[in-house]
């Protein structure tokens, strides 16, 4: 997300996700709809064009071509994302970083 926005932005996300959800940085790609749900309440009209450019870089940090959709919100590209990578036989787990599985959670995160 700090490529979209400043700093100070993304650290009021997070700490919004983390106060009013539980949701921690590491399990936001379990919490799609919960982070589209902030987006929302924090940029309103925006939070789609702002869900969609999230989503572009995800797929560029999973190798991924993306394929933009005017029906498609954040979850639905995650879900897609998880189709693709099954069907490229590559890891599709989300998990925390402590999971035993690679993690995919810093596609979502800055470098």
């Amino acid at each position: 997300m700090a490529a979209l926005f400043s700093r100070e932005v993304v650290i009021a996300l997070h700490f919004n996700l983390e106060t009013r959800h539980a949701i921690f940085r590491e399990n936001i790609p379990n919490a799609v709809q919960t982070l589209k749900l902030t987006l929302q309440e924090n940029f309103g009209m925006s939070a789609p064009t702002i869900g969609r450019a999230i989503a572009k870089r995800f797929y560029s940090k999973l190798l991924l071509d993306f394929d933009s959709r005017q029906d498609y919100g954040l979850p639905e590209y995650v879900e897609e994302a998880k189709k693709k990578l099954s069907l490229l036989g590559r890891q599709k787990d989300f998990s925390p970083p402590h999971a035993p599985q690679p993690n995919l959670s810093t596609a979502f995160h800055q470098p």
